[in-house]
């Protein structure tokens, strides 16, 4: 009967209009991002061909000299080896590259568009069963309205997977169309918490902590659909929270140590294995003596997003418990 009900809820969401819009909303995003860096792609070709007419310029100049000393034979050897590597070359980490443009979206992507792509369908999962009326259907079942919240938690979950998995193709397809497809077996540069790690694994790292975190966001649009039984009430507030949160943490004068505490200032859990840590700097004021706080760890992150989802799970729950079925 559970997964019964996990498969209706998963077909819901397959044909809501709004998964449709997601998709669209993915590509747009993705495809304007591209569309603004393209010109670092040119930059590179540039690059690219001016090092190799120095290069070849170079090699011929000692190729010229008759009798050469041993030194100038092994520069010789090395100028022509860089000359092969720099024409076989597909990206450069000076110039945006298709794996910098697919991490750099999954730093920032749980903390926005993803998190507003979550609460676009998930603000919709409680209040459009009180909307509709059917949830007297479940009410009046003996299916139980803890399983009736299991599965909408569980089918939730699925989305936030497959989002993630949708988003992930999406990123790679268009940016490899737009900086080309090379450079994923090299070893990734600024993660010293990843040692042996090529861009690819690194990006399915990404996606699978990225998937992971935002189960939180989530269980917080379930939440606030239960609490509003309102779509758009839900989405709205949501989207201000986003952006208020993020807003909130920028301003000067507001005390950023106060956000280590804010489960959303840990969704982006890859921070952790970056140079220097997901750290949390308090802003200064004029005469402020600066204090180097140490950046906070994994576990503290996980744990803190364990708590939030307990709480916004208990909150649906209850809410969705205390709701009386309309007439």
């Amino acid at each position: 009967m559970f997964w019964d009900m996990v498969k209706l809820e998963l077909y819901k969401i397959l044909i809501s209009k709004r998964l449709i819009l997601v998709f669209v909303v993915l590509i747009i995003a993705n495809g304007l991002v591209v569309y603004g860096e393209y010109d670092t792609r040119e930059k590179f070709y540039v690059w690219q061909s001016s090092t190799i007419e120095r290069l070849t310029k170079e090699i011929n100049q000692l190729e010229r000299i008759p009798n050469r000393f041993p030194p100038q034979n092994d520069n010789l050897a090395e100028l022509r080896s860089e000359l092969e590597l720099i024409k076989e070359q597909k990206f450069h980490n000076n110039f945006t590259n298709a794996f910098q443009f697919a991490t750099g979206f999954f730093e920032a992507g749980p903390k926005l568009y993803l998190a507003l792509l979550i609460f676009l369908i998930t603000g919709d999962l409680v209040s459009s069963e009180f909307a509709r009326g059917t949830i007297r259907l479940v009410y009046s079942s003996a299916t139980g309205r803890a399983k009736y919240f299991a599965a909408k938690v569980f089918s939730g979950g699925v989305y936030v997977s497959f989002l993630v998995t949708v988003s992930a193709l999406i990123v790679l397809l268009v940016g490899g169309i737009g900086f080309g497809f090379g450079g994923w077996n090299q070893p990734v540069q600024g993660y010293p918490g990843l040692p042996g790690f090529n861009n690819l694994e690194l990006l399915l790292l990404q996606a699978g902590l990225t998937a992971a975190a935002l189960q939180v966001v989530m269980l917080m649009g379930i939440a606030l659909s239960a609490l509003f039984l309102n779509s758009v009430v839900s989405v709205v507030l949501s989207s201000a929270i986003v952006f208020g949160t993020t807003y909130a943490y920028a301003a000067k004068g507001f005390g950023r140590l106060f956000f280590k505490y804010v489960f959303w200032f840990h969704l982006s859990l890859i921070e952790h294995f970056k140079e220097g840590g997901l750290t949390f700097i308090p802003v200064l004021e004029a005469g402020d003596t600066p204090v180097n706080y140490p950046p906070v760890t994994l576990g503290f992150s996980a744990a803190i997003l364990l708590a939030y989802a307990a709480v916004f799970a208990v909150v649906s729950f209850v809410a969705m418990a205390k709701r009386q079925a309309p007439a």
